[in-house]
């Protein structure tokens, strides 16, 4: 009896065996055929699949999925399809991220006390889609020391070499004189009379803060019924 048990698992055995070689084979002679496009640039964070780069296949894709497009640079792309012979084969194909997107830039013309000394490109507004710290700087000839009126350039740069620009004009002035506070006129609106007049069910009442609020204790927004606020990053 363990006779018999050893050859029918020996046979079993045998049979597994010559069934993986065949598998073997099968894959290592399965025809593959895929044609790509010319063209596989894409912008970075651009939302593109494996299909995207090809134009014929010799099958059917298992997983037609996005391909990762975070990071600039030349990235391998490696997929599984089933071919014409129901064969399961793997292909992979290279493609080439890049960065075109010039940075964002807000600009507009900007008024200066005389001996201003504060960096005037932090004024402005200077952003990217990749860049965390694209290059910003103002170009031209200017003195805060000396009245006038100056055309200059506002001028981003990213990482990638992409390039936004625009004109402004900066006028330095004379520093205001000292209002004494009998002379002050300020204009003062009760927020709760805000809320009071535009809150309704299909609305929200929120206020737009900076950094010349200081320090914000936004609980204390929460309790006078501010229900968000925007802030510019």
């Amino acid at each position: 009896m363990k006779k018999k048990m050893i050859i029918m698992f020996s046979i079993i055995g045998l049979l597994l065996i010559c069934f993986l070689f065949y598998k073997v084979y099968q894959i290592k002679t399965a025809k593959i055929y895929v044609k790509l496009k010319t063209n596989r640039i894409v912008e970075v964070y651009d939302s593109v699949k494996v299909s995207d780069f090809i134009k014929k296949i010799n099958g059917k894709l298992i997983n037609d999925s996005l391909v990762d497009t975070s990071k600039i640079g030349k990235r391998k792309v490696t997929f599984s399809y089933i071919n014409n012979d129901n064969i399961k084969v793997s292909y992979s194909y290279n493609i080439e991220v890049k960065d075109t997107t010039p940075p964002i830039i807000g600009v507009s013309d900007y008024t200066v006390s005389i001996g201003y000394k504060k960096d005037l490109s932090k004024h402005f507004f200077c952003g990217d889609n990749y860049d965390d710290s694209p290059s910003c700087s103002v170009e031209g000839d200017y003195d805060v020391n000396t009245l006038g009126t100056y055309s200059l350039k506002f001028t981003a740069v990213d990482s990638s070499g992409n390039e936004n620009s625009a004109n402004f004009k900066l006028n330095v002035v004379e520093e205001p004189k000292n209002i004494k506070p009998s002379q002050e006129k300020q204009s003062y609106i009760d927020f709760l009379d805000v809320v009071e007049k535009h809150k309704s069910k299909n609305s929200k009442i929120g206020i737009d803060v900076s950094h010349w609020q200081g320090d914000i204790d936004y609980y204390k927004l929460k309790e006078a019924k501010v229900e968000f606020a925007f802030i510019r990053v």
